[in-house]
């Protein structure tokens, strides 16, 4: 039993990705009752995300290792373990080394132990996040990425395409994007900027003004097919978040996998991914738009390679085998 509590977003291909790769049975959230049956009663209970429900993951854990039944929970963000002076985080840590101890219970990390030696101590293993690999799961997807292009190239315009995808939030940089382009639309003239996903009522004026200024904007939830349209035509993806939303990134993932070339805040943990991949990437701090201009303005739109080629077959052959083994 693969259990989704939250409904929606990344979790759904989450949900795809790794049902297919273990043959398990989707169960998504209905009520507290059902929900607790289904988890005891499983032969394998698979949490897509600890971080949706960490006491309840502890304590199911606790109860399926007393019945001597495979349990095992994706990880999404670690460092919530290390954070400086919370108390709940310290607790949290301290669940984890616990949880380590119990044969039956096995804990995924979505970080690798490289960006931070101290997650060996709250997981069992790791694999990178489905979205870094998950097109090689499904055949009709590596056909997408095959023939996707690998360069930073120019659109039919001879423009560069600047995507940003997902919700638009300040979390995820719109605002700070908004800004370097509204106050410096001579960017237009070198990129097509689009702008894809669902925007909220607050966001609609920017979403106008970014329009109205030559942006493509798609006021929509898109479908992964479309989605991979989007990346398909892009040359470089928007990953610039800011810092209170530091974590490993689907899109960044996207970047990866479609080989697209990601714009990330200095001093990130997307900064270090990067480097640790070998993942070219134009890098600038979060809200200075004129470090960005000077970065923004330093790309060669006359389509030279964007990066060597990461090898995200060997990323999903790793993620494969450390499932198998957890499932033993």
């Amino acid at each position: 039993m693969i259990y989704q509590k939250v409904i929606g977003g990344h979790r759904n291909g989450y949900a795809l990705t790794i049902e297919s790769m273990t043959g398990l049975t989707v169960y998504r959230k209905i009520g507290v009752v059902q929900d607790l049956k289904a988890m005891i009663s499983a032969k394998v209970f698979f949490d897509l995300s600890i971080e949706d429900g960490v006491m309840s993951f502890f304590f199911i854990s606790l109860l399926r290792a007393l019945l001597r039944k495979k349990t095992i929970g994706i990880m999404l963000s670690p460092w919530d373990c290390y954070r400086p002076n919370v108390l709940k985080d310290k607790f949290r840590r301290y669940t984890f080394i616990l949880l380590k101890k119990l044969t039956h219970v096995r804990v995924i990390c979505m970080i690798p132990f490289d960006m931070d030696e101290r997650y060996k101590n709250i997981a069992d293993c790791w694999i990178y996040d489905p979205e870094f690999w998950d097109m090689h799961v499904f055949e009709e997807r590596r056909f997408i990425v095959q023939n996707s292009s690998r360069s930073v190239k120019s659109t039919p315009t001879g423009k560069l395409n600047l995507l940003y995808l997902g919700g638009v939030n300040p979390e995820k940089g719109f605002d700070f994007l908004a800004k370097l382009f509204l106050e410096n639309k001579n960017l237009f003239i070198k990129f097509d900027l689009s702008v894809v996903g669902k925007i909220s009522k607050p966001y609609m004026h920017i979403a106008n003004q970014l329009r109205e200024a030559g942006a493509d904007v798609v006021d929509e939830f898109v479908s992964d097919e479309r989605m991979f349209d989007f990346i398909k035509q892009s040359s470089l993806m928007w990953c610039c978040y800011c810092p209170r939303y530091d974590a490993s990134s689907g899109i960044f993932g996207r970047a990866i996998q479609f080989d697209k070339l990601p714009l990330i805040r200095k001093s990130s943990r997307l900064e270090k991914l990067a480097g640790l991949l070998g993942k070219h990437a134009v890098m600038f701090e979060f809200g200075n738009v004129d470090e960005a201009l000077l970065q923004l303005n330093e790309i060669d739109i006359k389509g030279s390679s964007s990066n060597e080629e990461i090898n995200t077959y060997e990323m999903y052959c790793h993620a494969k085998e450390v499932i198998k083994q957890c499932m033993v």
